[in-house]
């Protein structure tokens, strides 16, 4: 697989978190889906294709012990949301961030709340 390989997959995933994200908002705000479930499924579908393979290399990594053990309680996210944190707060132009405009552009500024854990 070439970097370009990797920089247009980067490009499709984005893509499909950001439809994922939105589509997750419409059953949060309006309580239901607002485009057509086979369409959402789409997005989510392959999402779960990169996430399983990173899962699997979570596994390979954790198995081999090249990172010495787990992290201490909490700091996979405190590392979290200093990550988030950055994100929110960064301005650029590139083409993989969701949000493509300068920091607190907008109607509203940027504010990131974490929310719960996702389960493992």
């Amino acid at each position: 697989m070439t970097i370009e390989d990797v920089n247009n997959l980067m490009l499709d995933y984005t893509a499909a978190a950001h439809a994922a994200i939105t589509d997750w908002a419409d059953i949060k705000v309006r309580g239901y889906l607002k485009e057509h479930p086979d369409i959402v499924e789409q997005s989510v579908a392959y999402l779960e294709v990169m996430l399983a393979e990173l899962r699997k290399q979570i596994a390979v990594e954790r198995a081999d012990n090249r990172w010495a053990g787990p992290l201490p309680a909490d700091a996979a996210l405190e590392d979290f949301i200093d990550r988030a944190t950055d994100y929110a707060e960064h301005s650029c132009n590139c083409e993989w961030c969701l949000c493509c405009e300068p920091a607190g552009v907008g109607d509203e500024p940027i504010v990131w709340t974490v929310g719960p854990r996702p389960a493992a």
